[in-house]
C-alpha cells in the first residue's frame, strides 16, 4: 500500500506523541496556558506540509493554520473565540 507508507514516511505518529505530551505538561505546569488552544495546536499542527525546495514551503504554517480552523469551527463545541487564536 504506497500511500500508507508514503504518509508514514511524512507524518511520524511517534514525534504526534511527543508533541502532544509535552502539550500536556506545559498545560500542567503553566497556570496561564489554555488548554483548548494548546493542546488543539498540538494535534493540528503541521496538517500541510511541502516538499522543503517547494515555493510554497513558506506557506505550510499558514495553509495548516486554515484548514486547522476550518476542523475546529465543525465542532459546535469548540468555542468560537478561540478559533482565531
Amino acid at each position: 500500500m504506497t500511500l500508507g507508507i508514503s504518509l508514514f514516511r511524512y507524518f511520524r505518529l511517534d514525534v504526534g506523541f511527543l508533541v502532544y505530551r509535552n502539550a500536556e505538561i506545559i498545560c500542567k505546569k503553566e497556570e496561564s496556558a489554555d488548554s483548548d488552544i494548546v493542546l488543539s495546536a498540538a494535534l493540528l499542527r503541521d496538517l500541510i506540509f511541502y516538499p522543503k525546495r517547494s515555493s510554497k514551503t513558506l506557506n505550510s504554517a499558514d495553509d495548516s493554520a486554515e484548514i486547522a480552523q476550518k476542523i475546529l469551527s465543525q465542532y459546535h463545541s469548540y468555542p468560537t473565540e478561540k478559533i482565531e487564536k
